[in-house]
């Protein structure tokens, strides 16, 4: 079965398995800072299964298209890219925030998400 769109497909692969390796690896480092590099590691795991999974819709978009797996597949790769922001804006912010910053970045974050998840339901653009 021929990949309908081999360069994005194969790409968005490996960057799927290197965020996921990476993302493992820096959840498991000892030290101190370990909830911001834990929030950077999960940061990196949503990107790897986003990653993956839209690869995946590319790659296989003829076969699939107008199936619940292309839906799937396509919300997860949205969602996953959601998730990933908000992960990563959490991680800066404690890395480099404190008190109250930190917490109005957080809560700015979660508003963002779940607005962006809330959009993203009724819609499959990438904007």
């Amino acid at each position: 079965m021929p990949l309908a769109e081999p360069t994005t497909t194969i790409t968005d692969w490996v960057l799927g398995v290197e965020a996921l390796v990476l993302g493992w690896r820096l959840r498991a480092l000892d030290g101190p800072g370990p909830r911001t590099r834990g929030r950077l590691g999960e940061a990196l795991l949503a990107t790897g299964f986003g990653a993956l999974a839209g690869g995946t819709a590319h790659g296989f978009a003829p076969q699939i298209a107008g199936t619940w797996v292309a839906v799937l597949l396509w919300k997860i790769t949205l969602l996953s890219i959601g998730v990933t922001s908000l992960l990563f804006l959490e991680s800066v912010g404690r890395a480099a925030l404190g008190g109250r910053s930190r917490r109005v970045l957080r809560i700015a974050a979660v508003a963002q998400f779940v607005i962006y998840a809330f959009w993203i339901l009724g819609h499959d653009d990438f904007i």
